[in-house]
C-alpha cells in the first residue's frame, strides 16, 4: 500500500530515512561545518564528528606543511613552523560532538507522496527506475507542528532509504488557518 497525504505513520529504531543534518556528522572532511546536508540515517544510530587521534595528527601536520609550503612557493619566504602550529591550533575550534538520531523515532504525518521520476546514469542500460517518495513531518503531541522534524523515504524504486511495508496507524485531515 502506498502512503498518501494525511496518513500518520510511526517510525522506529532501525528504519532508514533521509534527513537534513549538519555536515560535520556526515563527511570526514567537514568536521567543523555547520552547513546542512541531506543524508540517509538509520534511526537510533549515534553519529559523531570524532576523528581518531592519529588521523587528527596526520591532518594537522598536512595542514601545517601546506601553509609552510605555500609561503615558500608563493612568497619565497620560510615561515617559522612553531608559529604556524600555534596559529592553526589556536584557530581550530574542534570539539567532539554526537548526534543522536533517536530524535527521529515517533509519529509523522505524510505531507506529500508522489512518484519520483526515473533517471539514467552514464552508461548504456544504466537506468534507475523512479519510486514512491514519501515526505513527512513529525507530530508534536498528536498535532501537526510546522517546525516538526522533516524526513523522507521511498516505498519503491532504487533508493537507499526504503520502507516498503509500512501501514498508516491513522489518518489526519490537513487544514490551514
Amino acid at each position: 500500500m502506498k502512503l498518501q497525504k494525511g496518513d500518520v505513520i510511526y517510525l522506529e529504531k532501525g528504519q532508514g530515512v533521509y534527513v537534513n543534518i549538519p555536515q560535520r556528522f556526515v563527511y570526514y572532511n567537514s568536521i567543523l561545518s555547520d552547513e546542512i546536508t541531506s543524508t540517509k540515517i538509520i534511526i537510533g544510530d549515534i553519529l559523531s564528528n570524532k576523528i581518531e587521534d592519529e588521523d587528527f595528527e596526520k591532518e594537522l601536520n598536512y595542514l601545517i606543511n601546506s601553509i609552510i609550503g605555500d609561503f615558500e612557493s608563493r612568497f619565497g619566504y620560510t615561515i617559522n613552523r612553531k608559529k604556524v602550529e600555534q596559529f592553526v591550533i589556536d584557530n581550530i575550534n574542534y570539539k567532539i560532538e554526537q548526534y543522536d538520531t533517536s530524535i527521529f523515532i515517533g509519529e509523522y504525518i505524510v505531507v506529500s507522496a508522489y512518484e519520483e521520476s526515473s533517471s539514467s546514469g552514464h552508461g548504456r542500460g544504466d537506468d534507475y527506475s523512479g519510486g514512491w517518495r514519501v515526505e513527512c513531518k513529525k507530530l508534536n503531541n498528536d498535532k501537526y507542528d510546522s517546525n516538526g522534524l522533516e524526513i523522507y523515504f521511498f516505498q519503491s524504486g532504487c533508493y537507499t532509504a526504503m520502507i516498503e511495508n509500512i501501514e498508516p496507524i491513522r489518518k489526519m485531515k490537513m487544514t490551514f488557518c
